[in-house]
């Protein structure tokens, strides 16, 4: 059996994904799952912003609910691990038809 030029990249090749299964292994098994994220961390995870993060919860779009912040008595969504998996699978929850989400402020 004859040698290509392409059988070393080919070797290379298998080692780098070798590491990366590994590193993605690793990583998997280093991060515990979060059962409950704020808006900040939310947008974070999905690359949006935390404003669009609390309108979704304010319109309906992501099920979540508020939580006492500790300070005083001023509340903060709270979205659920599963409603972060829920809407990476799915996407948002559809738009409350008769529903005036112009004027909600929370």
């Amino acid at each position: 059996m004859s040698i290509t030029p392409f059988e070393p990249q080919g070797a290379l090749l298998r080692q780098i994904l070798e590491m990366q299964r590994q590193i993605l292994d690793r990583l998997q098994v280093e991060q515990p799952r979060q059962e409950w994220y704020s808006p900040n961390e939310l947008a974070r995870l999905i690359d949006r912003k935390p404003a669009t993060i609390r309108g979704w919860c304010r319109s309906g779009r992501l099920t979540a609910h508020k939580r006492p912040l500790g300070r005083g008595d001023k509340l903060e969504w709270e979205i659920s691990a599963d409603e972060l998996q829920r809407y990476r699978e799915h996407g948002l929850l559809p738009v409350e038809i008769g529903v005036d989400q112009s004027d909600v402020r929370n």
